[in-house]
């Protein structure tokens, strides 16, 4: 059974823990009012996986411009190829609050062997150098006087 993209988009954030909130309505407060043009920020962007998501998910009538970040040359070459579009190739441990402010959305898939059950996986949570940039993009987000409205974070 799937999720309807425009009732997640438009549900509570403060009520939603995960996608069954959703589907069973949980929040009881009024939907928020979305505006026609979502300004989302990529981060640990990819190839684009999240953004082809989100396009597909988008209800009649919002459209979504998309500022992609990450700092892999193979997997920005090929977001280029997959959208005309080439990501922000910075270090995402170096963006400021200033660079973070007024999104709508952020759309995440960091590094997941920090926090991997694999046999392989070390499981140094933050003592892996690897979840630096998620542990930095959650010490700016208390700094943001704009925050974004949604955080949707694959791991």
């Amino acid at each position: 059974m799937g999720v309807d993209a425009s009732r997640l988009l438009a549900a509570c954030p403060c009520a939603v823990r995960d996608r069954s909130d959703v589907s069973t309505g949980a929040c009881s407060s009024t939907a928020p009012v979305l505006p026609k043009r979502l300004r989302v920020c990529e981060l640990f962007a990819g190839i684009g996986g999240w953004r082809l998501a989100l396009e597909a998910a988008l209800p009649e009538g919002l459209s979504a411009c998309f500022y992609p970040f990450d700092s892999g040359p193979h997997c920005s070459e090929v977001y280029f190829r997959n959208f005309g579009e080439a990501c922000c190739r910075r270090n995402i441990e170096q963006l400021t609050s200033k660079d973070l402010e007024g999104f709508d959305v952020w759309l995440m898939s960091p590094p997941c062997q920090p926090f991997s059950t694999t046999r392989e996986a070390k499981q140094r949570d933050l003592g892996d150098k690897r979840c630096a940039a998620l542990d930095h993009l959650c010490k700016l987000l208390p700094l943001l006087r704009h925050p974004p409205r949604w955080i949707a974070l694959e791991n």
